[in-house]
């Protein structure tokens, strides 16, 4: 039943006045208020308030529980402890205590709970927190989710950030979004121009364009992270597409491939990287398989193999360097062996103390500490020589004369020869 300021009415009976007072259905469980009037109870009150529906712009309040709260656009929906299955609270207030559950639809609404919130799904530009664990987190587009212990299955979160003290997992879609994890994240695809941070292990990211991916130790199937930082303080395997990004990984660094421009860095190991466009690929120790790198400058400490296509870039290892091949016009440094490398038309090839095979160098710089293969030597010269002279000797005009000419000049070296060791 309700009240105004002149009459009663029950809608058990519908009697009003003061026949609604003597009504033996005065109760308020099952009441519903008018437009812009108060609900108050008249009778007894249970522990919760249950089924309160279409409460647009209201203030609904309960000590203990709320539940099913649907429609409630732009109010004010708190909780001392519980809240489950509240649904398109677009801009509104949702805080709870403890527990909020299947939060769908709050379009820009602050959801708040202090212990763990699930299966918040569709909250665009809203603020979701949790001070345990959120999971299964969808469509949060340019939304703050954040978790204090473990946030899992987040997709779609565009431009939003989404923080977590220990575990994210699965993020997908988070564009420009910023994805932040103590610990572990794992399976982050599509975090275009997003942050993806976290202290410990970041697994499988993928289509992270522009985004900062960092993580303590582990980072592993990045892929697709164009003019994103991807950075690791130990491992970093099979980052992919990360077109102009800066990939860092503090001891390994494997198969990573198209990263176009981008600093690829790695304090011991950095294995299988492709399509390197002017990027830097710096390794401590080992760097392997590196191809297409144009213009790009790849640097190792102890080993790099296998470089091909780094047109224009910069090549150096401390160690070795084998199989490079199209380096057009790159520098290729290698402190002690390089090797078969092939097409670097005016490039700069130097090597500290071997450089074996190079073909079709052309315009190119050989410089080499130690030795060179295949010396010109005083005898390779006179075989040239008597080649070309016995070529000459073959000409039907000039013959005899030739032939004579020919011979002179051998005895001539030969006397000078004679000489020398006599004296």
């Amino acid at each position: 039943m309700y009240a105004t300021s002149d009459t009663m009415k029950c809608y058990g009976c519908g009697k009003e006045g003061r026949l609604a007072k003597a009504c033996p259905q005065n109760t308020t469980e099952d009441s519903q208020g008018s437009e812009g009037g108060a609900e108050k109870e008249g009778g007894v009150h249970e522990d919760g308030q249950k089924d309160t529906e279409g409460g647009d712009g209201g203030n609904e309040e309960v000590g203990e529980v709320q539940q099913d709260t649907q429609g409630s656009d732009g109010g004010n929906e708190e909780v001392g402890e519980v809240q489950q299955d509240t649904q398109g609270g677009d801009g509104g207030n949702e805080e709870v205590g403890e527990v909020q559950q299947d939060t769908q639809g709050s379009d820009g609404g602050n959801e708040e709970v202090g212990e763990v919130q699930q299966d918040t799904q569709g909250s665009d530009g809203g603020n979701e927190e949790v001070g345990e664990v959120q999971q299964d987190t969808q469509g949060s587009d340019g939304g703050n989710e954040e978790v204090g212990e473990v946030q899992q299955d987040t997709q779609g979160s565009d431009g939003g950030n989404e923080e977590v003290g220990e575990v994210q997992q699965d993020t997908q879609g988070s564009d420009g979004g910023n994805e932040e994890v103590g610990e572990v994240q794992q399976d982050t695809q599509g975090g275009d121009g997003g942050n993806e941070e976290v202290g410990e292990v970041q697994q499988d990211t993928q289509g992270g364009d522009g985004g900062n991916e960092e993580v303590g130790e582990v980072q592993q199937d990045t892929q697709g992270g164009d003019g994103g930082n991807e950075e690791v303080g130990e491992v970093q395997q099979d980052t992919q597409g990360s077109d102009g990004g800066n990939e860092e990984v503090g001891e390994v660094q494997q198969d990573t491939q198209g990263s176009d421009g981008g600093n690829e860095e790695v304090g011991e190991v950095q294995q299988d990287t492709q399509g390197g466009d002017g990027g830097n690929e710096e390794v401590g120790e080992v760097q392997q398989d590196t191809q297409g790198s144009d213009g790009g400058n790849e640097e190792v400490g102890e080993v790099q193999q296998d470089t091909q296509g780094s047109d224009g870039g910069n090549e150096e290892v401390g160690e070795v360097q084998q199989d490079t091949q199209g380096s057009d016009g790159g520098n290729e440094e290698v402190g002690e062996v390089q090797q078969d490398t092939q097409g670097s038309d005016g490039g700069n090839e130097e090597v500290g103390e071997v450089q074996q095979d190079t073909q079709g160098s052309d315009g190119g710089h050989y410089e080499m500490g130690m030795g060179q293969a295949a010396c010109i030597t005083e005898a390779a010269v006179e075989e040239v020589v008597l080649g070309e002279s016995e070529e000459e000797a073959m000409d039907e005009d000039e013959g005899v004369l030739r032939a004579s000419q020919l011979k002179r000049k051998t005895k001539g070296n030969s006397g000078r020869h004679t000489g020398k060791e006599k004296g």
